[in-house]
């Protein structure tokens, strides 16, 4: 599995959804039925753009669209917004503040979704009758979020769709 495969299972799991969490139980239905060895790719393309996304920009945009925003959150927050498809991912890692003008008219105050970071693990152990293997997923994560951090103030000042 590729980066274009991984993005078109969630993609079409998000297009035949009603909400979030229908979504995760979509790809983890797809998931389930793929073999082994491409249930831990997908597994492991999620992990990467994890890596990639843990920005301070994005975790400022998590932080004014909930008011406030614990190591968590931000976790779980990427992890909705990726459950929306790729579509809404590149768009918000690509430009950030667009996507937040995006958001704030669409009225989003709840992004955050655990459920979809557990989607491959819990695919992997229907299927398999067995955990995914640890060592499956081998991404190294960057010690700190990447870019210029950002207090709250400057959190507020790059999101004024979000200026209370």
């Amino acid at each position: 599995m590729d980066r274009d495969a991984f993005w078109t299972v969630v993609d079409d799991a998000a297009a035949s959804s009603n909400g979030m969490y229908a979504t995760v139980d979509r790809v983890r239905e797809t998931l389930q039925a793929m073999p082994p060895e491409e249930i831990i790719a997908f597994a492991r393309i999620q992990q990467e753009l994890m890596a990639e996304s843990y920005r301070w920009d994005l975790w400022g945009l998590a932080f004014v669209i909930h008011g406030g925003a614990s190591d968590d959150a931000f976790e779980f927050f990427r992890a909705g917004l990726m459950s929306q498809g790729r579509g809404r991912w590149e768009l918000t890692l690509d430009n950030p503040v667009r996507a937040s003008e995006i958001m704030a008219v669409e009225d989003v105050d709840d992004l955050e979704l655990e459920e979809f970071l557990s989607v491959a693990a819990e695919a992997y152990e229907s299927a398999t009758g067995e955990a995914m293997p640890d060592d499956a997923l081998a991404v190294r994560y960057p010690p700190q979020p990447l870019g210029e951090p950002l207090d709250e103030e400057a959190m507020w000042a790059m999101y004024p769709a979000y200026d209370a």
